[in-house]
Order: structure tokens, then C-alpha cells, then sequence
């Protein structure tokens, strides 16, 4: 039974290691909390202190997997702190893990990219599998490099099957589990057809598990003309929900009907948008 915690936040310390010991985590609300005022403003303000932060370790080379946890972890917990709450559940799937493995999640916004690291760290090194342009971002490309993520282009699907087999297999080899997002774009609706097959391929190219990944993230909007810069709603919640590992050798096509049946199931009761899956309309 995972614990809560009270409002206001707790230390992100003591957050990660709520994670390790609960294998989930809750925030309690003894009473309504009010929504402070501009909160996308003080939302933004705080990510930008913690790349702008986290850029000036990584340009020093002193940026390692202590400070992403940190920052991933400050990054969340301002959920939090503007009146949000957080549900993480479904830790004990990774902790019964011995090896690395392959995350398979939804996109919803750029909230996730922020706090997966602080919920995964405790159980096993990780990196992303990103677009490249956004090794050049100011700053916070800085910090992406310093994480040696999978770069590909999103412009060459060939090359980048290539790059994303050969590459994903040495990391997962030497113990350093993936994130992919199979979606690619950032989407509010969950729709299946959208949903590629590419984490399942990969995880059953390597020889290790997918974990299916439910988020529920739209606590931030996607921003116009910036993506990344989208306006704040404390009365939504923020929701992480891993699955059980499956195992992909062998089974890969069948591993993706069934993370994609989880993503949809849990989305669903969690009232987000469910595009009615057609098993046909599935992406290879």
C-alpha cells in the first residue's frame, strides 16, 4: 500500500526515496488547496532555473544522474506546489526487474520529459531516444548531451530504424534502460494507429522486457507558437501508471497489442481522450 504525502511538497530527496521504499507515491490533500496566482508563470520560471541550473553543470561536465534526479525531481514536485496533485503507481514492476529494460509511454506533454528521470533512477540507469535538433537547444541541449542520449533525425525513417536498433541494443547490453515515446509528436488524444512498434521491436531485438508507461500529463498544455512553453492547470491531475514487463522475444507484435491495450485501458480510466482502437489500423 503506497503512503502519502502532506502539502507542501516534500524534499526531492525524500521524494526518491519514497519511490524506492513505497514503490508509488500519492499526494494527500487534508483540504482544498488554492491555486496560486500566474501559476504557468511560476510553473515556467521554475523549469528554467533547473535547465539554466543544470547548464551550467553540464557545461563543466559535472552534470550527472545525481543532478538530473534533483532537477527532475524539482521539476515535479512544482506540481505540487501550485495546488496539483501527483499519482505514480505501478513502481514494483521495475523493482522486481534485474536488468535494464525499454519504456513504451504515451506523449502528452513536456512534463514527462522532465520528471521520468526522478521516478526511474532509483531502479536502473536511462536515457532517452530524442529527435537530434534538439541536441542544439540553448541550454537545455547542453544537459541532453551530458544524458548521451539516441539521437535520430525524424527525417530519414530508414536510417533511423538503423541507428535506433544498433545503438538502443549497446546501451541496453551495457545496462542502461530506454525511453521511447512511440508516438513521436506530443498528442492530448491517444489514438493506437499512431502508436508505432518500434519500443517492442527494439526491447525484442535486445532481448529485454517493455515496461508499458499510462501518463497523464495535460496539468501542462501545449504552447503556440513554443510547444514547450503551455499554460498550467493545478485541477488536473498528473498521473504515471506502469505496467507489468512483457516479454517481447518471439512475441514482439503481440507485446505491442498488449502495451497499447494497457496505455488505452488505464488512459480511458483516467478520463482522458481514447481514439477506439482498430486492431487493422495498428502501426507495424
Amino acid at each position: 500500500m503506497m503512503k502519502s504525502t502532506s502539502y507542501p511538497s516534500i524534499a526531492p530527496a525524500e521524494f526518491r526515496q519514497r519511490l524506492l521504499s513505497d514503490y508509488g507515491y500519492a499526494t494527500a490533500r487534508v483540504h482544498p488547496v488554492p491555486v496560486p496566482v500566474f501559476p504557468s508563470l511560476r510553473y515556467h520560471r521554475i523549469v528554467f532555473r533547473c535547465v539554466w541550473q543544470g547548464a551550467r553543470l553540464a557545461r563543466r561536465d559535472a552534470y550527472d544522474s545525481d543532478a538530473w534526479a534533483e532537477s527532475s525531481a524539482t521539476i515535479l514536485l512544482a506540481v505540487e506546489t501550485l495546488g496539483g496533485r501527483i499519482v505514480i503507481e505501478g513502481l514494483d514492476s521495475l523493482a522486481a526487474l534485474d536488468g535494464p529494460f525499454v519504456i513504451a509511454a504515451n506523449h502528452m506533454s513536456a512534463l514527462e520529459t522532465h520528471a521520468l528521470a526522478c521516478i526511474l533512477l532509483p531502479f536502473s540507469k536511462v536515457t532517452f531516444v530524442v529527435k537530434r535538433s534538439l541536441l542544439s537547444y540553448p541550454w537545455f541541449g547542453a544537459i541532453l548531451r551530458r544524458l548521451y542520449p539516441i539521437a535520430l533525425t525524424r527525417s530519414d525513417p530508414r536510417a533511423d530504424l538503423k541507428t535506433l536498433l544498433t545503438e538502443g541494443v549497446r546501451r541496453l547490453s551495457d545496462g542502461t534502460s530506454l525511453i521511447l515515446f512511440p508516438q513521436a509528436k506530443r498528442r492530448a488524444v491517444f489514438d493506437p494507429a499512431t502508436f508505432n512498434s518500434i519500443a517492442c521491436k527494439l526491447a525484442g531485438r535486445a532481448g529485454v522486457p517493455v515496461v508499458p508507461l499510462a501518463l497523464k500529463t495535460d496539468f501542462l498544455a501545449r504552447g503556440f507558437p513554443i510547444p514547450d512553453f503551455g499554460r498550467v492547470n493545478p485541477r488536473k491531475d498528473v498521473h504515471f501508471r506502469f505496467g507489468q514487463p512483457i516479454q517481447t522475444q518471439s512475441r514482439e507484435k503481440q507485446a505491442h497489442r498488449e502495451t497499447v491495450a494497457f496505455i488505452g485501458d488505464h488512459l480511458r480510466r483516467l478520463g482522458a481522450s481514447v481514439v477506439s482502437p482498430d486492431s487493422a489500423s495498428l502501426k507495424p
